[in-house]
């Protein structure tokens, strides 16, 4: 017979009972007695029956086991003892969901997230030691890290390998509602990944925010970042895109960086790409930063390519960090002359105290060099240092409209639009138009451009320039002079003309305008850019004192354009009023660039010019100037017919 329980010695000391311990039970029904161990009891003789109508009981095991915790594979959670062991075999058990128990936190080297893994929500990391990545996420889809607290190690240099959450090879990531402190390299870095979402994080006191490297359609939306833990001697920078050359993806793209806050970045770009195509930046507070949002190649393999830049506000720094080397603009975007950056919009932005730190001479609120295909429109520049916008070098086929540029600072250069630079690089192309400007000493700056010596060949309707590293691309308006003749009724060389080949880096072809017999003789010949191609029309200037400076550049300012003294074929596009001087004797032999309706005034300020009444004129008589002298023509898209002549 089995023994009561009321007869049995009390354990003591060593006599615990365990979970081998057998336990003697009654069944009544068979009147029989059997032993099970205190494992077995608990296990399954102890049931769970959940409140309601039609639930099913199960024992106390099956139900604990609902709830899995990185504690059941010997993590502690007291941001004392090192995890990394306990922690990465929770991992690679394959659970979906790790739960936290009642931790501090879990100090950690580097994790390495297994491919089966789906979902690491609410966890609190440390990083145990500089120099070892928190989690390491390899190969991976569609996991999910979010509402998690990952801490590096403090420290103010850069140093890599200091990475909150480091991914590569990944696709459909979701890096939601975390926060990072205290990184020495990135809070996330992804790498060769593509559809990834990183959105609501808070990043603080780390060296760098978010990278990308050779990543496809990813989204940086609705995060915040604060001021790195750097002194104001270490540049750095907030979001990065860029390539290593090594992917097959290489250029980032379909990237959108949108309605983040950047704060207190003083000595640091807040977003940097090296590397991009359909880049848009949208609806970003960026406050207290020195370089705002910054699109610039950095290897000759880079490339900018369908740009949107849109509903951004950015405030510069007054605070003085170190090296004046670096920029300071609010909006950057640069080509390279083997790759113009192309089709890039900058529309609706507010820009204040740009290059309030540097005060450099070549920027200011938005700042674009080497370029095609761009639009600058809608925005607001205020109180920025040097310009509001600053064009320098190649910038092709550019529309600058509806923008409120005012009260720019600096003493010596207050301008609201600075174009070109005073070497041999090529001006703007495009338009200017429907602006306000305010407050300032000079409206729209053009600067002189150098005329640099070369050699010109070829006869017919061609010719060739040799001009070593002339830097002109195929579009550009150059302008050739002191070319001397064989005869004197070949002049087709001197003049304004748009680049119709490059072959080299240096050599360039133009078409002539007309026929010639015979090459350029010895002389001195010259090339310089041009704005030939640059309109400037329509705009409002509110208390500024030179509204457009170099008025006597080619540009076309509200219809008038000067005319360049030897030019037998001027170019008169988008020109109501060509005002001419020349100081010998010259036949013009036409108008280039005309339109079906066009009517000119020709307005002479020397005795010197004569026009025959031959095609492509039809004139009453044969044209010769005097001084004060207008000639009104009209172009029927074949001759140019005369209107009215006046001698004044």
């Amino acid at each position: 017979m089995p023994t009561k329980i009321s007869a049995l010695t009390a354990l003591t000391g060593a006599n615990v009972a365990i979970s081998t311990d057998l336990i003697p039970i009654v069944d009544t029904s068979a009147t029989q007695t059997k032993n099970i161990t205190v494992q077995e009891l608990l296990a399954n003789s102890l049931a769970f029956t959940p409140a309601g109508s039609g639930v099913t009981a199960r024992t106390f095991q099956d139900k604990m086991r609902e709830i899995v915790s990185v504690k059941d594979f010997g993590a502690v959670g007291d941001n004392s003892n090192t995890d990394t062991t306990g922690y990465q075999v929770a991992l690679d058990s394959g659970h979906l969901d790790l739960t936290p128990l009642n931790v501090i936190g879990y100090k950690v080297g580097v994790l390495t997230v297994p491919t089966t893994i789906k979902s690491i929500t609410g966890q609190r990391f440390y990083q145990a030691a500089a120099g070892a990545n928190v989690l390491s996420v390899t190969s991976s889809s569609r996991l999910r890290v979010s509402d998690c607290d990952i801490y590096g190690v403090a420290g103010v240099a850069s140093a890599s390998s200091n990475t909150g959450i480091d991914a590569t090879d990944c696709s459909n990531l979701q890096i939601n509602d975390n926060y990072f402190e205290d990184f020495r390299y990135h809070a996330v870095h992804l790498k060769s990944c593509d559809h990834c979402v990183v959105s609501g994080n808070i990043g603080t006191s780390n060296v760098l925010g978010v990278r990308l490297t050779n990543s496809d359609h990813i989204q940086i939306v609705g995060n915040q970042f604060y001021a790195p833990p750097t002194p104001d001697s270490t540049f750095t920078v907030c979001i990065g895109l860029d390539t290593d050359g090594a992917s097959p993806i290489g250029t980032c793209n379909s990237v959108q960086i949108a309605n983040n806050l950047f704060d207190q970045w003083v000595f640091a770009q807040a977003i940097l790409v090296h590397n991009g195509t359909d880049v848009t930046v949208s609806g970003n507070t960026l406050d207290d930063v020195l370089v705002g949002i910054h699109f610039s190649p950095t290897s000759s393999t880079d490339v900018i390519k369908r740009i949107t830049i849109t509903g951004n506000s950015y405030r510069g720094t007054s605070t003085i960090g170190a090296g004046t080397s670096v920029g300071n603009a609010g909006i950057l975007v640069h080509g390279q002359a083997s790759s113009l950056a192309e089709d890039v919009a900058i529309v609706g932005n507010t820009v204040t105290n740009a290059n309030a730190i540097n005060q450099l001479g070549n920027q200011g609120g938005i700042d674009v060099k080497q370029i095609k295909n761009v639009t600058i429109s809608g925005n607001i520049l205020a109180e920025n240092y040097f310009a509001g916008i600053v064009i320098a070098q190649r910038a092709n086929n550019i529309a600058i409209t509806g923008n409120t540029i005012r009260d720019t600072v600096l003493a010596s250069q207050k301008n609201g639009i600075s174009i070109g630079t005073s070497g041999v690089t090529p001006p703007v192309t495009g338009i200017i138009s429907n602006n306000t400007f305010r407050n300032l000493t000079f409206g729209i700056r053009l600067n002189n451009t150098t005329a640099v010596a070369c050699t010109i060949a070829g006869v017919i309707t061609t010719a060739t320039v040799t001009l070593t590293d002339h830097g002109f691309s195929v579009g550009d308006w150059v302008r050739v002079s002191g070319v001397t003749f064989a005869t004197a009724a070949d002049g087709f060389y001197n003049g304004a003309f748009q680049v119709d080949t490059v072959a080299d880096a240096d050599t360039f072809t133009y078409t002539m305008g007309g026929s010639i017999s015979s090459a350029a003789a010895p002389g001195s010949p010259v090339v310089k850019p041009t704005y030939d191609g640059l309109y400037i029309e329509n705009n409002i200037f509110d208390t500024v004192t030179t509204n457009v400076s170099d008025v006597s550049s080619t540009a076309v300012v509200d219809g008038q354009r000067n005319y360049t003294a030897g030019d037998k074929t001027p170019q008169v596009y988008k020109t109501k009023r060509l005002l001419v001087t020349n100081a010998s004797a010259v036949v013009i032999t036409d108008l280039r660039g005309g339109t079906t309706g066009q009517i000119i005034v020709l307005q002479f300020n020397d005795g010197n010019t004569t026009i025959a009444d031959s095609a492509p004129f039809k004139l009453t008589g044969a044209f010769t100037s005097g001084a004060d002298d207008t000639l009104t023509l009209e172009f029927d898209g074949t001759s140019w017919c005369e209107i009215a002549r006046a001698a004044n």
